[in-house]
């Protein structure tokens, strides 16, 4: 993006000009945002996306980056399918956004959905997300061997929840099987929010979490981490949370982006404009020490030239895992 562009670009309010051709140049200035702006997490409330989207609304509203507020919509279901085809079907308008995070590509390769996020028009990447095996603090089990040896002695009699199939966390549901050795039993729902409630009424053993859902839960200890899906300790309240390598199940290094995306044919000046606002999010205190940091997130923002070519990339490598995993 040209620098002539983004100087042009006013936090208060974005101008721009529409021309058409003809016998006479008809020029008219458009006011931007002239409404709210809708922001659509395509999963249920209280998961990792949900908290980034709200995250994302409210500092934008703090420091008045915006003339109009983002509001914040939940349309859950499908591995993030029903928000992804929603979000599509508004072609062209530049008044809403999407969260986007690496599972939502490999779901749609993993399901074969006719939506993927590569029709998508990408706007930034924030940060990374990490991962981890967590269990309820009642469960009988105190440690990933004796999960493991249970699901050796009996295959299939370990649950572990996820957020649906074929997304970030399904991944790391395989590669927990393919590292172990063992067979577990894969349990599904809407989003990060629906797995913690499961975990915390017993209807599944064990979970596949982000910090930044789980972080409540595991600062409380009703939540006890298992495993990191890192190469080092993660610290702070997973200071005593062992990798894979440490339990002798080799290396796993699994981090998931989070960005935000429009429809597809969203206007180039409009995409430059959440660019930056995105990035002048990225360097406020609330988002590095209050969300990122508290969240155990890696911060790297990307504007929307790298975000594409990032997200690509990112695609790719989930259909190659997938086929690697089977």
């Amino acid at each position: 993006m040209k620098n002539s562009v983004k100087k042009g670009l006013l936090l208060l309010g974005l101008s721009f000009v529409i021309v058409s051709c003809g016998d006479k140049e008809k020029i008219a200035k458009v006011q931007y945002p002239e409404k709210p702006i809708e922001m659509v997490v395509p999963y249920s409330a209280g998961g990792g996306s949900d908290r980034n989207g709200r995250t994302l609304a409210e500092i934008v509203q703090k420091y008045k980056m915006a003339e109009q507020p983002i509001m914040v919509v939940n349309k859950p279901g499908g591995s993030g399918a029903v928000g992804n085809a929603y979000v599509h079907s508004k072609k062209g308008n530049d008044y809403t956004l999407l969260t986007m995070v690496g599972g939502q590509a490999a779901s749609a390769i993993y399901n074969k959905a006719e939506v993927t996020v590569d029709k998508f028009t990408p706007i930034a990447v924030l940060a990374y997300d990490v991962m981890f095996l967590g269990i309820n603090k009642n469960s009988k089990y105190k440690s990933l061997k004796e999960v493991v040896e249970a699901a050796k002695n009996v295959p299939g009699s370990i649950t572990v929840g996820g957020p649906n199939i074929g997304n970030e966390e399904f991944y790391a549901y395989k590669l927990l099987e393919k590292q172990t050795g063992a067979k577990f039993k894969y349990v599904s729902f809407n989003g990060t929010g629906d797995v913690i409630s499961a975990m915390l009424g017993d209807h599944v053993d064990i979970g596949v979490l982000k910090p930044a859902a789980a972080m409540s839960q595991v600062e409380s200890k009703n939540i006890v981490p298992l495993v990191s899906y890192t190469p080092e300790k993660l610290g702070g309240v997973f200071g005593d949370t062992p990798t894979f390598k440490e339990l002798d199940y080799g290396d796993v290094d699994v981090r998931v982006y989070r960005a935000i995306v429009g429809p597809p044919n969203m206007n180039e000046n409009i995409v430059a404009y959440w660019e930056e606002i995105f990035k002048k999010v990225s360097e406020t205190p609330e988002w590095k020490d209050e969300y990122v940091k508290q969240n155990f997130l890696v911060p790297n923002f990307l504007g929307a030239t790298e975000a594409k070519k990032f997200i690509l990339e990112d695609q790719e490598k989930f259909a190659t895992m997938f086929s690697e995993i089977n």
